[in-house]
């Protein structure tokens, strides 16, 4: 309803041409004459054409040329090869404004990197770095995405410092995050010898490379998951039974709606994503006596399409993949079954939260590693006793691989260690009642007792106070002035936090007390935006929702520009 005596209401009829003012405060009209710059025009389409990831041709599209006839027939739209040229320059214009913000803000710089290999068989190298500003805000940003050579150690250390070279940082280098496989351990040690040979690196660069938390996790976690791949098996089969017909998945929302209305549907598994696994599993145990109901047979006639042949992109030993003789003999789960389910699910959802806590790329995840890790170990220890003789294999097979990594306080890169410190919310103690106890040890199954532990708090290994001297002596390298204390860290590790400081943000609460802490903070500035796993890397190689048809995957770097340059463009502007 309106008011005919409003004096808004006397103007009627369609809207001819209005522009506000860019700088207009909230809650004002003011009005000015909107005059084209075209310029500002092309720069703005530009920018869409990036961000969007448009290909070049969009602009020549008859849609496009129709809508802008309409909003700006003043406007002339470039061609193609002319807007290509745009966001090069672009390109060129932000790439400037980065290198001088890595120069002027970025303290040091933290990398993950990741390789691929095409359909066409060339080898792709994605680069990302990590930085805190001046302002204590995290960035992340992809500095490169090329071909290279081969996935050889040498190759991907030479394609990273040419890149950090390129940008201006190759002095600033912190660490640099990669997965497991052994051509990255030679790359990291190539990038060592670069950074001890330009007197810039950290403790002569020892905690230099940073093994990839979820990578390792997924190993562990393999080789729990071959421990029970038959009821697995039997679970992955009910569910594609349902779903590969829709009389069959009728029948079963039908008997779902009267007796499990409130569940999720079904999910079927990728075979080689143990996270998938644990969600097919979960969701399908909500439907256990769906699947009674629905009378499912026990031994199915399985055709060539069920089969999935052992496939995994790490370790031939880590497969969760199942093949032919595994699928014949599977039918549907028995009770039994379900029992060793009901375990996997929650044995799987410490790992799955871990690895979820650590994957993060757009917030600081270093300072809660630890102590995720710690509570990921406190589950298999209780399930290395659990009075269950398959859980209880599973779990200390699992523990094998985690003291490959884990098992030993040296094995684990002290900046870990340090990333907790840091954290007001943490506390030393903490890490002291885990290195001294028998929370945090190796498991030993050489003697009669499976689950004897040894204290490692002795003289010959590290402690608590030999981390707190490596803290010491980095904020004493840190220095410059030869006035350093060592009541700094004391005073930091003697700070009782207060209430309202324990929901604030760690970036938030270091910006307020920086000035406090003046050589810790610049310390904090390094280790908090450490990545811990190369989840910003690896997500680059992923297409998500996107599917480029064969012929255009088949495209050499050389001919398919635009993504090769769209990648640069984004890794730029981000």
């Amino acid at each position: 309803m309106t008011c005919p005596a409003n004096p808004k209401n006397k103007t009627r009829g369609k809207q001819t041409e209005i522009a506000f003012d860019h700088d207009v405060e909230v809650g004002q009209d003011k009005m000015k004459a909107w005059a084209l710059n075209i310029d500002d025009a092309r720069d703005a389409l530009a920018y869409m054409i990036i961000v969007d990831e448009l290909p070049f041709l969009h602009v020549e599209k008859l849609g496009f040329r129709h809508f802008m006839s309409v909003v700006c027939p003043r406007f002339h739209i470039p061609s193609r090869t002319n807007i290509a040229r745009d966001c090069l320059q672009l390109h060129a214009k932000e790439r400037t404004q980065l290198k001088e913000i890595l120069r002027m803000k970025c303290q040091r710089i933290s990398v993950t990197t990741d390789t691929w290999t095409s359909i066409q068989r060339i080898n792709y190298m994605c680069l990302t770095g990590h930085f805190i500003d001046t302002e204590w805000k995290l960035h992340k940003m992809i500095l490169n995405f090329c071909p290279i050579y081969n996935h050889k150690g040498k190759a991907i250390a030479k394609g990273v410092e040419e890149c950090l070279t390129s940008w201006g940082v190759d002095e600033k280098l912190f660490t640099i995050t990669v997965d497991n496989a052994s051509s990255n351990d030679v790359a990291c040690s190539e990038l060592r010898n670069m950074m001890q040979s330009k007197l810039s690196c950290i403790g002569n660069g020892y905690y230099m490379h940073m093994r990839c938390v979820a990578h390792i996790i997924n190993l562990i976690v393999w080789d729990g998951l071959k421990k029970n791949k038959k009821s697995i098996n039997k679970v992955r089969y009910v569910v594609r039974f349902v779903k590969s017909s829709p009389s069959r998945l009728k029948l079963f929302k039908d008997i779902a709606a009267r007796y499990a209305p409130n569940h999720s549907s079904l999910s079927l598994d990728v075979p080689t994503r143990w996270k998938s696994t644990f969600d097919m599993l979960e969701k399908a145990l909500k439907f256990r006596d769906i699947f009674w109901r629905m009378d499912i047979p026990t031994n199915p006639q399985l055709d060539q399409d069920t089969i999935t042949e052992t496939h995994d992109g790490y370790d031939d030993n880590q497969s969760g993949g199942i093949g032919e003789d595994d699928l014949r003999n599977s039918g549907a789960p028995l009770e039994s079954d379900w029992k060793v389910v009901e375990g996997l699910v929650v044995f799987l959802r410490e790992f799955k939260v871990l690895t979820d806590a650590v994957s993060g790329s757009l917030y600081v995840t270093s300072n809660n590693t630890f102590f995720l890790i710690a509570r990921a170990l406190d589950q298999l220890k209780r399930w290395m006793n659990s009075d269950d003789g398959d859980f209880r294999l599973m779990a200390i097979t699992m523990q094998q691989k985690f003291d490959k990594y884990w098992g030993d306080i040296v094995k684990m890169n002290v900046l870990i260690y340090m990333g907790t410190i840091l954290d007001p919310k943490g506390e030393i103690c903490r890490l002291e009642t885990c290195f001294c106890s028998k929370m945090y040890t190796p498991f030993t199954p050489h003697s009669d007792d499976s689950f004897t532990t040894s204290s490692r708090c002795t003289s010959s290994q590290p402690t608590i106070f030999d981390l707190k001297k490596d803290i010491e002596n980095q904020v004493r390298s840190l220095a410059t002035d030869g006035r350093y204390s060592s009541s700094e860290l004391d005073r930091y590790l003697n700070y009782q936090i207060g209430e309202h400081e324990l929901e604030m943000d760690i970036l938030t609460w270091w910006k307020m007390n920086a000035h406090r802490y003046p050589i810790l903070a610049h310390l904090a500035r390094d280790v908090l935006a450490m990545p811990i796993s190369t989840v910003a890397s690896e997500s680059a190689f992923s297409a998500g929702g996107r599917h480029l048809d064969s012929f255009r995957i088949s495209l050499t770097p050389k001919i398919d520009t635009d993504d090769m340059m769209m990648f640069k463009i984004l890794g730029a502007i981000s």
